[in-house]
């Protein structure tokens, strides 16, 4: 409460002499949670992961070996590098961009 010997006024409408917005305090509160997960949603829905399958011959065998793909999958990160919202991830078949968050699950 701010004295009057400070400039503090009031105005009185009943008896009850609480602060008409003091109830909504908490909601403020509730409303500051809210706006920092839509922000991470924000940031999610950037968010991508490149998930770069190796290929397989017909037998189901690796086409390169072990170290072959361990460079291929440096070099597609040393690639995306500068791009702080894709991350690479190598396994075996296709290659695929996936986005983390889809916008229309954001309700």
């Amino acid at each position: 409460m701010v004295p009057v010997s400070a400039g503090g006024i009031v105005f009185c409408f009943s008896e009850d002499t609480t602060p008409l917005l003091v109830a909504s305090i908490p909601e403020l509160a509730k409303m500051k949670d809210a706006v920092k997960r839509e922000e991470k949603r924000d940031e999610n829905e950037l968010y991508k992961l490149l998930i770069h399958k190796m290929p397989t011959d017909s037998n189901g065998h690796l086409v390169f070996e072990l170290d072959e793909i361990a460079e291929i999958h440096a070099g597609i990160a040393a690639m995306l590098q500068d791009l702080d919202t894709v991350d690479v991830l190598t396994t075996l078949g296709d290659a695929t961009l996936e986005n983390l968050q889809d916008s229309s699950a954001a309700n």
